[in-house]
Parts: structure tokens; C-alpha cells; sequence
């Protein structure tokens, strides 16, 4: 990345282990942009492009709870949405630290909109400037309707073997199947989400979310605040591809049900329209943070 040299990384200590955080652009003026990743148990580094965003903004990211560069504790008791709330929390107080009017935007990819959406609704955050819901999940049931839906639409070979009562490994033949149509459509996969696929703690995403992104039987089988998203009350944007697994069908509800909030569809991309389609998706997510910079005042 081009802002390298203006990065700077640290830990924050939790009694859950140690967080890893990285901060680029620390000297720019504008509100500064906290990056929540998804998962369960994926690292910040596919989310890379956004550091781009550092040339006029401070841009945070961290690893979440036994993620990535973030300290390994197999504490199951720690896999839930509550203490990656505490946790975002405690990045949110170190974002305050970084601008003169102690507000910031949330950037959250995917499970990272539950943990986000989560925390705020669950905690009074006055710093909080806008968010940006980037193909959000913030409902299992239907992430699990969207997901059938988009199986629906491959060969009937692969349908098989991913709706089958054994699941199949997750980089197997016919989940990479449906990961290139409806994850990431570049081939191959960039350097950055190669990184995150690595470092993904199987563990941590088996326990919350199942034994496979197609057999949902984790701790969170019933998560679903989309009667709750009514309280949200700040600018609010959602993001997603045209052929995302989170559908633009499930996006356009739930942008329905937040007030002030605006969508943009990204035409060339499934899940990933950061790097998919990297130019377009940064300019429009820049031209959304100007707009709402001025809410810091």
C-alpha cells in the first residue's frame, strides 16, 4: 500500500488477550475511520484497500478476538457477539484519542455489521459520526435464505455436495465454487484476502457460525436485530454486489428499515466490491465520509 510509512501498530491490552491494531494516516485532519472485519474468525487484511482512505482520514484496523495478529485464547466463554462489542468499544475509546473532536466512523464488512450494529445498539456512542454497512449480516435466517438462493443457482453437481448432511471442507471443490461466484469473483483471489483465508481461526467461525457457511448451526443460528434497526438514528450506508451472498434483495430490507440511511449497489461485484470493483467502491465510501465529516462539528 502507498501510506505505509504512516502506519503505526500496538496492542490493547483485554483480559481476553491482546488486541492488535494498526493506524494509518495518524497526522490527517479529517474524522477518523474504524474498520470492523468480518468472519467469525477472518483478520483485518482483506480489507487493505481501505487504508487508501488514510490520505485525509486516520484509518484503524484491528483483528478481533483470537484473530490474525490478535493474541489466540481458546476461551470459548469469549466467542460471543457481547465481548467483541466490549472489545470494538475499547478500539472506539482509542479512535476518540486520534482526533480533536473525539468522533469517528464505522466501516463494518459482513459479520463485522453484527458486531457493530450490536454494540450500538446495546451502548450509547456519541462519537459515532455515520456507518457504513458494507453486505451486511445482520440476520442468520436470512443469511440462510440467501444462501440457498444463491446455491440454487450453480451446477446441480455442486448443489449436492454443499447442501449434503456431511459437510464438505471449506476450501474444497464446490465451496470454492460458490466462493467465486458469490465471495470473490477475481481469479485469482488478491494477495490480501489470500492473507485472511490463512490466518481464519476454523474454531472460532465452526463455534459461532457452524461447520460450514452452509450448515448454520452455530451459537448464532437465531441472530437476527432487523426488528431493532428502527433505532438506529445516524447516516447510515449500505453497500453491496450485484452478486453478492448477502443479496441486494436482503440489503434493500434492511435499508428499509433504517431511517436516514442511503444503498449503493456495486454492479461487477459479489462480496467483496472493495476489491472487486476497488476505485469505484473507495470514491463512493469517500465522498460519504466528506459528506458527514461535517456531523463532528
Amino acid at each position: 500500500m502507498s501510506f505505509n510509512n504512516t502506519c503505526k501498530e500496538g496492542y490493547i491490552a483485554l483480559t481476553g488477550g491482546k488486541v492488535w491494531y494498526r493506524i494509518c494516516g495518524s497526522d490527517k485532519k479529517e474524522v477518523p475511520l474504524v474498520v470492523v472485519h468480518g468472519g467469525p474468525g477472518l483478520s483485518h487484511d482483506y480489507l487493505d484497500t481501505l487504508e487508501e482512505l488514510s490520505d485525509e482520514r486516520p484509518v484503524i484496523f484491528y483483528d478481533q478476538h483470537c484473530c490474525g495478529n490478535s493474541e489466540k485464547k481458546e476461551d470459548l466463554t469469549n466467542w460471543t457477539l457481547d465481548y467483541l462489542g466490549f472489545e470494538l468499544g475499547r478500539v472506539l475509546a482509542m479512535a476518540e484519542k486520534t482526533h480533536d473532536s473525539n468522533k469517528y466512523h464505522i466501516f463494518a464488512h459482513s459479520f463485522g455489521a453484527s458486531v457493530a450494529v450490536s454494540h450500538i445498539l446495546h451502548t450509547k456512542l456519541d462519537g459515532l459520526v455515520s456507518l457504513v454497512l458494507a453486505s451486511p449480516s445482520l440476520s442468520i435466517p436470512l443469511l440462510r435464505d440467501d444462501l440457498n438462493r444463491c446455491i440454487s443457482l450453480l451446477p446441480q453437481s455442486v448443489r449436492d455436495i454443499l447442501k449434503s448432511e456431511t459437510p464438505p471442507g471449506k476450501f474444497d471443490e464446490a465451496p470454492m465454487a460458490f466462493y467465486k461466484s458469490f465471495f470473490c469473483r477475481m481469479n485469482p483471489f488478491p494477495d490480501c484476502l489470500n492473507r485472511t483465508l490463512e490466518k481464519i481461526n476454523i474454531s472460532m467461525f465452526d463455534y459461532m457460525f457452524g461447520p460450514g457457511l452452509f450448515h448454520l448451526t452455530g451459537t448464532l443460528k437465531e441472530f437476527d436485530v432487523t426488528d431493532r434497526l428502527g433505532e438506529l438514528s445516524l447516516p447510515t450506508l449500505l453497500t453491496c454486489g450485484v452478486y453478492d451472498e448477502i443479496t441486494p434483495d436482503t440489503v434493500k430490507y434492511y435499508h428499509g428499515k433504517i431511517r436516514n440511511s442511503e444503498m449503493a449497489i456495486f454492479n461487477e461485484s459479489s462480496h467483496m466490491p472493495h476489491l472487486e470493483q476497488k476505485d469505484e467502491y473507495l470514491n463512493y465510501i469517500r465522498s460519504f465520509l466528506i459528506k458527514h465529516d461535517v456531523n463532528a462539528g
